[in-house]
């Protein structure tokens, strides 16, 4: 095990603790592996709830950008890094959510020049391209450092 701090809402205001998190070793890689709740996001002080509260609050520009960031106790650099990623995250997650709703076999009849146009532009590959990107960068439309998909 070891020990992380944690960065939580406590009375309306952040509050820092320490937690400790388990690690395991796998018989089958031979590595040890930290086992997170999921109020813990990896490699973040930040807890999952107090990032989405901060999200929130500026969502709904409860305040101006610098007084939420000040109130949080996060940069403005922070803040921006966390809605980017909110952002791409919410979009993954509804587009898994619709194809959910869209079989396969009816999946082609909707797909037109301009569907196929807007997500090359989207993803900066072709619809049946293998891409070529980081799969953050993919989401966010933007490239970064490739790796190829074989």
């Amino acid at each position: 095990s070891y020990t992380r701090y944690l960065v939580e809402w406590a009375g309306g205001a952040p509050a820092t603790y320490e937690v400790t998190v388990q690690r395991y070793w796998c018989s089958s890689c031979g590595h040890t592996h930290a086992l997170l709740s999921s109020a813990l996001v990896p490699y973040s002080s930040c807890s999952l709830r107090f990032i989405l509260r901060v999200l929130q609050a500026y969502f709904l520009r409860r305040a101006c950008v610098q007084t939420t960031c000040e109130r949080a106790g996060i940069s403005v650099s922070t803040l921006y890094r966390w809605k980017s990623l909110f952002l791409a995250h919410k979009a993954l997650w509804l587009g898994v959510l619709k194809s959910l709703e869209t079989s396969a076999p009816a999946f082609p009849d909707g797909m037109d020049g301009i569907l196929l146009q807007g997500f090359c532009l989207k993803f900066l590959f072709s619809f049946l391209q293998h891409p070529r990107g980081t799969f953050p960068d993919l989401l966010s439309g933007t490239p970064g450092q490739t790796f190829g998909f074989t």
